[in-house]
């Protein structure tokens, strides 16, 4: 087909366009990208040094690397080899890296690094559509994207390295560089197994962008002999914990096979669950920020249709939510589709303010964006509310007196301080009494030597049940624990030749006299509260805390749990702060007491930060931890007890000095 020649008029010659400048665009994208990783690293850090981490992620991958870099890929976290868990051979390079940085730090650090290129790396594909202006513009949209803030602010994921490697895959297939895409493919894969899965649906793409069979073929070959290795081979002789990530999908079905096939044997319930409001909720989630314009790109979107079932599917809420790492492996995607999209808009639209108003809508985006679901300011929130650096404090000079090596059963955010151990357990397992995604019961480890536990971990305890209750009993009964320390409801324990918890509490010791006598007992005659001692805490341990020793007995036999309620009220009458913990820190529950029992129970309380510099009444209450709901206390000192039932100890007075 011959291309018509534009007539120039005669006597005129028509001078060359001027290409428009492409630097400054280059260098504001370089610019973002610098800016986005200065603020996640450091924002990053500040979760990590904070033990603001609520999960187990970052500690599983640390600990993978550490072990990897001294010859072991099994992970005692996972229970498994980390092959079991996910196909991750790529770690073996990375551990060399990790040898020499050495810190859970360092895999944050390069996390963001990952992220951040995105930004320049998606220009350099948009610009294989649009123009340098538009292409800044449509790059920024990453940037601005929330689901890749929300994966760099949600502990450490491996997937989010694998970012910057499908941007640099998109670009060899848009510029036909047949070799390189294939390496840049399997590199891709070698991040999880399941990101083969966009590999091999680039080949649908390819016959639609009517390549050369060379492209549809070689990827789907590639990817479908990854899938077999990992799933069929690698995963199943390494998988003995019974990890099962089919399990969020049971609905389908109650094995792989079937939840696979589900799609021809329970069509109904595929059809029900895509046209349900929480799906369409999550698309709206996920092409909403981009205006979009990925519906008209859609064939550079076609990959990412194996992951958006996925998460549509899956029975597991957070897949759907902006604050998980489950949106960061669309973002190239949809990135190149919006590019493109805008590509095929320009073609229709000739009209410079049409254009001007697309700019405009686009910028619209990312303040709607940053105002509902935007991880900066979540960051900036949670770093400027943050205020329990006392508390912080206290906790990691527990974590420091764990030894290096011994092996420990931890909560969930100590875990990442703790992963460099050959032998670290959650106790987020042992309480629930199952291993990761699996129904096989927890095995208790034989070989604890210590336990660093938070007893109002909610992560933990917001599966709260009689049941696994004794699943935490269990794993100190049989065994000899000396309490060595505590702060709050965080404990330190370690295994010894004796039972000795007097750190924490004392059955039946000898008698003693508390400073503030009170002779209360609830309403229902079970617990009586004797009295309360209280001083101010000294040392590196435990300054600026109040220690409380409350004086329990048991009246009469109870099946309940109950809680206390340490409150602190002003001068007004209004509680200022408010703490419930369950009586005997979990581990000795009154349920448990037997009557006429006396148990001393000391606690350590940081005092928070915003405690107002005045006069308060420190008061104490009670709570029925299965059925919310006040025990009120009753005395010989009737001026001593509230309308809501609870008991005045003392008035201290925080002012510092």
């Amino acid at each position: 087909m011959k291309r018509r020649r534009l007539a120039v008029p005669a006597g005129k010659l028509s001078a060359p366009a001027r290409p428009r400048p492409e630097t400054p665009w280059r260098v504001l994208c370089v610019v973002a990208a610098l800016l986005y990783f200065a603020f996640f690293t450091y924002a990053s850090a500040f979760y990590y040094r904070n033990l603001l981490y609520k999960d187990y992620d970052l500690a599983i991958h640390a600990q993978t690397l550490w072990n990897l870099s001294r010859g072991s890929g099994y992970c005692s976290l996972l229970g498994v080899h980390f092959f079991g868990n996910h196909f991750i051979p790529v770690f073996y390079l990375l551990t060399w890296a990790y040898r020499i940085a050495g810190s859970p730090l360092a895999l944050l650090a390069l996390q963001s690094f990952a992220l951040a290129s995105g930004v320049v790396l998606g220009y350099r594909v948009a610009r294989r559509f649009v123009g340098p202006g538009w292409s800044a513009l449509v790059a920024l949209s990453y940037f601005f994207f929330p689901g890749v803030g929300g994966a760099n602010l949600y502990e450490f994921h491996q997937t989010t390295l694998a970012v910057p490697f499908f941007f640099l895959m998109i670009l060899a297939y848009l510029e036909d560089r047949f070799l390189l895409f294939l390496v840049w493919s399997a590199v891709v894969m070698a991040f999880q197994e399941n990101l083969a899965l966009a590999v091999l649906f680039f080949a649908v793409t390819a016959r639609l962008d009517r390549k050369g069979w060379r492209w549809s073929a070689a990827p789907a070959v590639l990817a479908a002999a990854w899938l077999v290795v990992a799933f069929a081979l690698v995963k199943p002789k390494l998988n003995q914990a019974g990890i099962d990530f089919f399990q969020v999908y049971d609905h389908l079905g109650g094995n792989a096979a079937e939840v696979l096939l589900s799609p021809f044997t329970r069509p109904g319930v595929w059809i029900s669950t895509l046209a349900s409001f929480r799906t369409l909720t999550y698309l709206f989630k996920v092409f909403a920020p981009f205006l979009c314009l990925p519906f008209l790109g859609w064939r550079y979107a076609l990959p990412m249709l194996p992951f958006l079932l996925q998460h549509a599917m899956s029975q597991r809420v957070a897949e759907q939510d902006y604050a998980y790492h489950y949106y960061v492996e669309l973002a190239p995607f949809l990135v190149t589709a919006a590019a493109a999209g805008l590509a095929a808009v320009f073609r229709r639209l000739s009209d410079p303010i049409l254009r001007r108003a697309s700019s405009l809508a686009f910028a619209v985006s990312f303040v709607i964006s940053t105002m509902l679901a935007s991880p900066f300011t979540r960051a900036l929130d949670v770093m400027e509310k943050f205020a329990d650096t006392d508390a912080v404090r206290a906790s990691r000079s527990l974590i420091a007196r764990v030894p290096p090596g011994a092996s420990v059963v931890s909560g969930l955010h100590f875990a990442a301080s703790l992963a460099h151990r050959q032998r670290l357990y959650a106790f987020h397992n042992v309480y629930l009494g199952t291993a990761i995604l699996s129904s096989r019961a927890y095995p208790v480890p034989d070989d604890i030597e210590y336990a660093l536990l938070d007893m109002r971990d909610a992560m933990t305890f917001g599966f709260e049940s009689r049941p696994r209750d004794e699943n935490l009993l269990r794993l100190l009964a049989g065994r000899a624990w000396v309490a060595l320390d505590s702060v709050g409801d965080t404990v330190l324990l370690r295994r010894g030749d004796r039972a000795e918890m007097d750190a924490l509490y004392r059955v039946n010791g000898p008698p003693e006299v508390p400073k503030i006598a009170l002779n209360a007992r609830s309403a229902n005659g079970e617990i009586g509260l004797e009295g309360v001692t209280f001083d101010l805490g000294s040392g590196a341990a435990h300054a600026g805390q109040l220690r409380l020793t409350f004086h329990w007995k048991c009246l009469k036999k109870t099946a309940r749990k109950y809680e206390s309620a340490v409150t602190f009220v002003d001068g007004r009458g209004q509680t200022v702060h408010s703490l419930y913990r369950v009586i005997g820190y979990r581990i000795h529950p009154t349920y448990l007491w037997k009557e006429g029992d006396t148990v001393r129970e000391h606690y350590w309380l940081v005092l928070p930060d915003d405690l107002p510099w005045e006069p308060l009444e420190l008061r104490v209450g009670l709570v029925d931890r299965e059925n919310p709901e006040k025990v009120l206390f009753v005395t010989d000192l009737p001026d001593r007890i509230d309308p809501q039932g609870r008991i005045l100890v003392e008035t201290i007075d925080p002012t510092p000095g």
